[in-house]
């Protein structure tokens, strides 16, 4: 260990840095070993030394996302981790989790892991809050779940808010899809446009529209609309929304809406995705996980704007 302090104090430009509490830091998160005085390197560490082959005197992001994923939320890390985020409350407008300084200041002991948790961007942090970065929202959630059990009030309250924001969807998408078929001359099928979701919530879908193609009254575009405040096309996908989805193929739709503001239902520019499915199965990069599907990647799908003189939409070829 010795040796070790003294080769890197021989590299260094000239800082002053307590490399032996750097090493207890790593034998802490398991990158290294120390036995009998000898300093090893574990195969977490193997790898974390192969994740900067150009040895950068900083940090790379792979080595950054080998802290985060294997040390801090799912490794030793995991326990103090989980103590400090369990202060946070849920931010519903934002998605997200924060900690407010007004109403829980922070505890002297957590300075250090603070700083670590700034220098990964799994925290921002200002003069009145420390918030997590969205990206890390569900994993936080997920953290925190591990020991503690959600109140039958605060589920309530999630389920309440989810509701209310994708019942505003709803009826934003309803006024789109009458102004798209106004647009097209179809006033008839304008006012035939029907939310069937407060109707029946196995149907699959949130509401029966027309593709206004021809002047057939039976409605042959069924569109499940799903919402976010966030600034990136995520979603969950029920099995039986996917099911409908794959009966339907090209009668199915997605209306996918980021950046939702529920008092402005009419300034919405959809993503529409017809027969989804085909479209996910051409696309690997979308990354679709089981249970309810979380559906994510979708930006990286070539997209073409679509616009009018009343609204603007978004298509996938």
């Amino acid at each position: 260990m010795s040796s070790l302090i003294e080769h890197c104090q021989s590299i260094s430009i000239g800082w002053i840095v307590d490399y032996e509490e750097i090493i207890l830091y790593c034998q802490n998160g398991r990158l290294l070993t120390i036995i009998d005085n000898i300093v090893s390197l574990t195969n977490l560490g193997q790898q974390f030394v192969y994740a900067n082959k150009e040895e950068y005197l900083e940090l790379t992001n792979e080595q950054k996302n080998i802290i985060v994923e294997q040390i801090v939320f799912n490794g030793s890390w995991e326990h103090e981790s989980r103590i400090f985020f369990s202060s946070f409350k849920v931010n519903l407008n934002l998605g997200t989790y924060e900690l407010s300084f007004e109403e829980n200041p922070l505890q002297a002991r957590f300075n250090k892991i603070l700083k670590v948790f700034i220098f990964l961007e799994i925290v921002e942090i200002n003069q009145f809050y420390v918030r997590v970065f969205p990206k890390f929202s569900l994993t936080i959630s997920n953290l925190i779940s591990r020991d503690k059990t959600i109140t039958e009030e605060e589920l309530e309250n999630i389920l309440s808010e989810k509701k209310r924001l994708g019942s505003a969807a709803e009826n934003a998408v309803v006024e789109f899809e009458k102004n798209r078929l106004l647009n097209l001359g179809k006033k008839l099928q304008a006012e035939l446009v029907r939310k069937i979701s407060s109707l029946n919530v196995a149907e699959g879908y949130d509401i029966e529209s027309f593709n206004g193609n021809s002047e057939n009254i039976i409605p042959d575009r069924f569109i499940e609309v799903k919402a976010t405040k966030s600034d990136k096309f995520r979603f969950y996908w029920s099995v039986n929304e996917m099911k409908v989805a794959t009966q339907k193929r090209d009668s199915y739709f997605l209306y996918l809406i980021k950046n939702f503001n529920e008092n402005k239902i009419s300034v919405i520019s959809p993503l529409i995705l017809q027969n989804p499915i085909n479209i996910f199965e051409k696309f690997p990069e979308v990354k679709i996980e089981a249970t309810t599907f979380l559906v994510e990647n979708i930006d990286k799908i070539p997209m073409y704007k679509f616009m009018n003189d009343q609204f603007q939409w978004y298509q996938i070829s």
